[in-house]
């Protein structure tokens, strides 16, 4: 049990290294599906990859879909922002250095909004780590979550931004790869990884 264990801990190390790595031929930019077997505890390895991402000096935002079919997604995600910004922005203020451009406004456009906000705001690179994706293709506003993900990715991934990654991590390979394999899709081509791969 330990060494399996550990073997978890250095693919997500692996991993995350990989989803950081920004020289030329880099796919990290455009997101990446990673498929966990179902033998493996899906909460488990999304934790051991967000500790392994941590050392990197990026924000690592963690956000655990639900099964439930009348769960918004989109309003998960902002959650974990909003409670992002609140502990890193708002208790220090100035006196860190961080000057506060204000709080995200779901009026503006939810969590993409909020998403360039924080960015501007925390002035480093933001990891979003997705757990459950396999959700995303049967829920409510899936399209408009994927899509809002797309928008936010390219916007902070231009010249002069700190930059966006975003990690989908499920249980359902078909499902994952089904999410990125249509040219009409928001993350078409996007690399996919099974865990037993990485």
């Amino acid at each position: 049990m330990g060494n399996t264990l550990d073997q978890h801990w250095l693919v997500a190390e692996d991993l995350a290294r990989r989803i950081c790595y920004r020289g030329v031929g880099s796919a990290s930019a455009s997101g990446i599906f990673v498929a966990v077997p179902q033998d493996v505890v899906i909460s488990q390895f999304g934790q051991d990859l967000c500790n392994a991402l941590k050392p990197t000096g990026a924000q690592v935002l963690h956000v655990i879909l639900q099964q439930q079919q009348d769960q918004s997604s989109a309003l998960l995600i902002e959650n974990v922002i909003r409670e992002t910004f609140a502990g890193n922005v708002v208790p220090h203020g100035n006196s860190e250095g961080m000057a506060c451009t204000g709080t995200p406004d779901a009026e503006r456009g939810g969590f993409a909004d909020a998403l360039v906000t924080l960015s501007q705001a925390l002035q480093t690179l933001i990891i979003l780590v997705i757990e459950n994706a396999q959700y995303l293709v049967t829920g409510k506003d899936c399209d408009v979550v994927l899509c809002g993900l797309k928008a936010v990715r390219d916007e902070l991934n231009a010249s002069g931004q700190h930059g966006l990654r975003i990690a989908f991590i499920g249980d359902d390979f078909d499902a994952l790869a089904g999410l990125r394999g249509d040219q009409r899709q928001a993350f078409f081509c996007a690399p996919i990884v099974s865990l037993t791969q990485v």
